[in-house]
């Protein structure tokens, strides 16, 4: 088990998650206030930012059951990772404009998609108590990149007196994971069989 922690391919994936935390717990944080700073009341703030979330849960739907039916991660990984990072930059330009709702939602449709397109990669490599151990690190190693990143855009909005410059500071943490996910993950889950196909390969 200790080997594991070691491992290129765990090192990676949380690497990987790293860069999700990043934006997830960043987006989190401030996704109040920086739809609040479109000029909405509390009531419209609160009812807008289900918004993303919604889009995010859809996509991460559609997206995984396309993943899933074509046996690919590497590349639905990668580029679940890219629209998150699209979505920080886009929501970043856009800045007060009620378009900038686009942008959040291309954040919570990648960052909900990669998370599904990444969780069943350790378990293509490692078995039994690695396998227990791989996913604890992953999330361990991970989800530090939710404590770095808050910091980094209320400083950016305390100093720039607007959340363009954390909304960039995120895209950051995205492109980080697309990076990772295109040149270290090599792993392609076994096809399904169906139970007719497993008897017949039996006899």
């Amino acid at each position: 088990m200790l080997q594991t922690l070691v491992n290129w391919r765990v090192l990676a994936l949380a690497a990987i998650h790293f860069g999700q935390a990043g934006v997830s717990v960043g987006l989190a944080v401030f996704v109040a206030q920086i739809i609040k700073g479109l000029g909405l009341t509390n009531m419209q703030t609160g009812f807008t930012t289900v918004i993303p979330y919604a889009a995010g849960t859809i996509g991460m739907l559609i997206w995984g059951h396309y993943s899933d039916k074509y046996n690919e991660r590497r590349w639905n990984l990668t580029g679940s990772c890219s629209v998150m990072a699209l979505g920080c930059i886009l929501a970043g330009v856009l800045g007060t404009s009620m378009w900038s709702i686009v942008g959040l939602s291309m954040i919570t449709v990648g960052l909900y998609a990669s998370n599904a397109h990444l969780f069943p990669l350790p378990a293509v490599f490692l078995t039994g108590p690695a396998l227990a151990t791989g996913i604890a690190w992953v999330n361990s190693v991970g989800i530090l990149g939710g404590s770095v990143s808050p910091p980094i855009v209320g400083w950016l909005k305390d100093y720039t007196g607007n959340f363009t410059g954390g909304l960039y500071a995120l895209a950051a943490f995205g492109v980080l994971a697309a990076i990772v996910a295109a040149v270290a993950v090599r792993e392609t889950p076994e096809p399904k069989r169906m139970p007719g196909a497993v008897a017949a390969a039996a006899a």
